[in-house]
């Protein structure tokens, strides 16, 4: 079932991140789309592919922003985008190995699991803090 954006419980404050975070929804359910459809492989490691380089980006840019703010959770919120990047490499291995739809469930599962919890429960830690270094034109 696709993740559908709700402002009002998902979004940070921050209109770059919101941005971003609507984005990485869009990447889930497109991956969601192509591996119910049973695609070709090719077709699938495309938007897995898309789907990763475009988490690197958003994390690398949530972790600047935090830096540039003096954000002292820092490290931890590094540790968490490291075990959740570590983990979309374990279980992206196992779909490829396998390639049945028990493992893209669980792909998918954890995907949109993790990216909405951490949005509603992880990224508010760090919003006054960017907001109050006027990071990224955030004031």
């Amino acid at each position: 079932m696709p993740i559908v954006w709700s402002q009002e419980t998902m979004s940070i404050g921050l209109p770059s991140i919101d941005a971003d975070h609507q984005k990485l929804l869009a990447l889930i359910n497109e991956v969601e789309a192509v591996a119910l459809q049973r695609l070709p492989a090719d077709v699938i490691e495309r938007v897995l592919a898309q789907l990763a380089q475009y988490v690197s980006y958003h994390f690398r840019r949530e972790e600047e922003m935090m830096a540039k703010a003096g954000f002292p959770g820092l490290t931890e919120h590094e540790g968490l985008h490291e075990e959740f990047s570590d983990r979309v490499c374990q279980l992206t291995a196992q779909y490829f190995i396998d390639a049945n739809l028990a493992d893209a469930k669980e792909l998918l599962d954890f995907l949109s699991n993790w990216l909405v919890v951490h949005i509603q429960s992880r990224d508010p830690e760090f919003v006054s803090w960017v907001k109050g270094a006027a990071v990224d034109g955030a004031a």
